[in-house]
């Protein structure tokens, strides 16, 4: 069980005011070892598809240049700086198209999204004596809606 930290009170939904997953459960995130574990987003792509779609956007404009492309916004300066330095966009000769063959982590630039939108239950999971994890739990009366805002906030830091 999730409880507030330093303390035996579990972390309950505030809309159905249960302790377990319910529909409201947009996120629980391990932020100890950075997973999602559960809840709306755990099995959407949407994101992370946004920022592939847009990187491959800026490679083919400017047919990848490692150092001509930059942006105002340091966590996209990150992540593009990671594409450059582990190469992680190649071209693929067959369909004459440049492609990832792995990309950044994109859940530090999510969860500081996210943030915005849903303000997170913070928690800890204690496994045993000096065993803990930190957690974050991020509940919605209406995930789709947040979902979509999400998205929103990705594009507008997409197109600033």
């Amino acid at each position: 069980m999730i409880t507030y930290r330093d303390t035996n009170i579990p972390i309950e939904c505030p809309f159905c005011e249960t302790d377990t997953n319910c529909e409201h459960l947009f996120a629980q995130y391990d932020s100890t070892y950075g997973i999602i574990e559960c809840g709306y987003i755990y099995d959407r792509h949407d994101f992370d598809h946004t920022l592939e779609r847009f990187f491959i956007s800026k490679i083919h404009k400017f047919d990848y240049p490692k150092n001509l492309l930059r942006f105002k916004n340091q966590i996209l300066r990150d992540f593009w700086d990671e594409i450059v330095a582990n190469e992680y966009c190649i071209f693929n000769q067959d369909s004459n198209k440049w492609e990832f063959s792995d990309f950044p982590d994109t859940r530090y630039l999510l969860f500081d999204l996210l943030d915005d939108i849903i303000y997170p239950e913070n928690g800890e999971f204690e496994a045993g004596p000096g065993s803990s994890c930190s957690y974050k739990i991020y509940y919605s009366e209406d995930p789709e809606e947040d979902y979509a805002s999400l998205i929103k906030s990705l594009k507008a830091l997409l197109d600033d």
